[in-house]
């Protein structure tokens, strides 16, 4: 019935930041509420946010959602509180690799330019909506035909605002 839709950059500090109200919003609420995490790299700011918004997907592709959400919240991790948010090529292999994600399988999707599609389509689909910086969230209620935005919860908010759109949304 309820969907948040985050769209998000993973060298972003404020989406950083945002990944532990994420956290404990999806403890409490992953019974009544559905995640959807979109990619919007702001690369005139963040110059490695597109590839690795390629490599968050094709973790995805190889290993599946569960270990895509591993992925984004070790790579949050890894960077809380740095001055650099950005990865090298190398770095994003071995995160990867330490979840157990096959890299041979990675290397072939990230070389895969529909890859890259992915990425395009979703900040596409962000503009669409009206995302104008990241994070940018979404709080969605199911409805006949589609569903209707409830609330937009746009930055880094603390866990009780976006807790209380949610309350607002069921």
């Amino acid at each position: 019935k309820v969907i948040l839709v985050e769209y998000s950059d993973t060298e972003c500090p404020f989406c950083a930041r945002l990944q532990p109200t994420m956290k404990q919003i999806k403890a409490e609420y992953a019974s009544k509420v559905g995640f959807v995490y979109r990619y919007f790299p702001l690369t005139q700011i963040h110059p490695g946010a597109f590839e690795e918004a390629r490599a968050v997907h094709c973790v995805g592709v190889v290993s599946g959602k569960e270990k895509r959400a591993e992925y984004i919240a070790a790579i949050f991790d890894e960077k809380t509180g740095k001055q650099n948010m950005t990865f090298t090529p190398d770095r994003k292999e071995a995160l990867a690799r330490g979840l157990g994600v096959n890299e041979s399988e990675l290397k072939a999707c990230m070389a895969d330019q529909a890859s890259s599609q992915v990425i395009t389509d979703s900040i596409a689909d962000g503009v669409k909506a009206g995302v104008q910086g990241t994070p940018a969230t979404f709080v969605l209620v199911k409805n006949k035909k589609g569903y209707d935005v409830v609330s937009l919860v746009d930055g880094a908010r603390p866990y009780e605002f976006v807790k209380a759109a949610i309350e607002e949304a069921l």
